[in-house]
């Protein structure tokens, strides 16, 4: 009962801050202030009422117009919003305490936007996956904690993602959480970063962007070892993507530059989800 009241709360929280998601998406790639001017009609600048902003709700009750021109309303407002609502409601399910969910909530609420701004701009601005890295430092720090009864040695021996929850993380963990998150920057973008300057040397041209190579690294603080799993699996479900959308008659050149942020986003999640089916998969197919 507890834990599907803390699910609902976070879903409820993941909602209404999807709204802000949507202000960040939009205006941080265009350098514009995040709290001013009010949310507003792109097409007539119309202050948004408080009632028209309503997560989902409003949209549904406006028909998808705004109130004021008619213009239509992007289907992309409540689509964020709910996925964010869906993201912060798995924090809880996937942690031990209430520490561990909020900082599982943030990261997965940041990887929506980032993603959202990747595919829009095909850019990864360094103030989020700066954001990232502090959060996945700040679980390092306080994982050296040596009170059992303190939150910050419950929050896990492995910045914010326990080892009571995936238990995978503690066949690879080398028992320092400092050592753990070092790893696993090198692990999770040290490939990607070979492939960026084997590419260059070759070709001649850029293979990773830098934006890319950062978020791995970040990523690395909270997945350790086991990000190592991230470019492989961002590598295939990227490919599907553009197997799918050729077959959908959608002019998609493979010389063509791709946002990759959603594939590692995607990867991330579905490792945080699935890491020791996924590890073990992994070694299995190794072990052949």
């Amino acid at each position: 009962m507890i834990l599907s009241l803390q699910v609902a709360l976070f879903a409820l929280f993941g909602l209404l801050f999807g709204s802000f998601a949507n202000v960040v998406i939009w205006r941080l790639p265009r350098k514009e202030s995040l709290s001013y001017p009010a949310s507003h009609c792109p097409k007539c600048n119309k202050p948004l009422k408080p009632y028209d902003n309503i997560p989902v709700l409003s949209y549904l009750i406006l028909g998808g117009k705004c109130r004021f021109c008619k213009d239509p309303i992007s289907p992309r407002y409540p689509v964020v919003e709910l996925m964010s609502a869906l993201l912060c409601s798995l924090a809880p399910l996937l942690t031990i305490n209430l520490v561990q969910a909020i900082i599982c909530a943030i990261f997965l609420y940041l990887l929506l936007i980032l993603s959202f701004i990747d595919y829009d701009t095909h850019k990864l601005p360094n103030t989020l996956v700066g954001l990232l890295g502090i959060l996945g430092v700040i679980g390092i720090l306080a994982s050296f904690s040596h009170d059992p009864t303190s939150l910050a040695y419950s929050w896990a021996h492995y910045a914010a993602i326990p080892h009571q929850v995936l238990p995978f993380f503690a066949q690879a963990s080398t028992s320092s959480p400092l050592i753990d998150g070092f790893l696993g920057v090198i692990v999770t973008a040290g490939p990607a970063f070979l492939v960026a300057l084997l590419y260059k040397i070759i070709r001649d041209k850029q293979g990773f962007g830098m934006g890319d190579i950062k978020l791995l690294a970040v990523i690395g603080l909270f997945l350790g070892l086991y990000g190592a799993l991230v470019l492989p699996a961002a590598a295939i479900i990227g490919l599907i993507a553009i197997v799918l959308s050729r077959i959908s008659n959608q002019k998609v050149s493979l010389s063509a530059k791709i946002p990759f942020g959603p594939f590692i986003a995607f990867a991330s999640l579905g490792i945080l989800m699935f890491g020791p089916q996924a590890w073990s998969w992994y070694i299995q197919l190794l072990i052949k």
